[in-house]
């Protein structure tokens, strides 16, 4: 039950942040094919959510639970705040890659999602990524790690479609699938 519902959380965060991030500039050939809905739907909630509805914050504004639990986690890391609801939402970056990390007033991380490319993927997910995906390129991938779990959105493009898969366990999981209707 705990597995499935992190695997939802997981899937919903990633998904809306993948889609308003990743294939950017793909959203044009999706138009022309008229399977723009779902996509733009995505991204207004990731906008609403994230975009519009967070206030940036002076490090004096973070609470101090906050500031050294994100210390704990990620040393030597200069963030930037934002407000998001109630929480604390740090961007900066870890090792060369975009980091996004939430957390609450009491210091708690929620979630944190790490920006990359195939290089940064684990050897086992990357290949039964390659294994499932034969003529696909690996694009962006987007580490999420939530409470004890971790899990691997790749984008992935062949000549004919566009694949957002999902990995966590090992177990692979196709999150969506586009054509690019060449």
């Amino acid at each position: 039950m705990k597995k499935h519902l992190i695997s939802h959380i997981c899937t919903s965060l990633v998904a809306i942040c993948l889609l308003h991030t990743s294939y950017a500039q793909d959203h044009a050939v999706l138009a022309k094919n008229n399977q723009k809905q779902n996509v733009e739907t995505y991204n207004q909630s990731f906008s609403s959510d994230v975009t519009t509805s967070t206030k940036k914050l002076n490090k004096s504004d973070v609470s101090s639970r906050t500031l050294r639990s994100f210390s704990k986690l990620f040393k030597n890391s200069e963030p930037s705040w934002s407000a998001l609801d109630k929480n604390f939402l740090a961007t900066f970056e870890v090792e060369g890659r975009y980091t996004r990390a939430l957390f609450t007033n009491s210091g708690y991380n929620i979630y944190t999602i790490l920006r990359g490319t195939e290089k940064n993927l684990p050897s086992d997910v990357r290949s039964i990524i390659k294994s499932n995906y034969i003529d696909f390129t690996i694009g962006t991938v987007n580490e999420v790690r939530v409470a004890d779990k971790t899990a691997w959105f790749v984008n992935l493009q062949s000549d004919k479609e566009l694949v957002v898969a999902k990995v966590i366990d090992s177990e692979l999981e196709e999150v969506s699938r586009h054509s690019l209707g060449k």
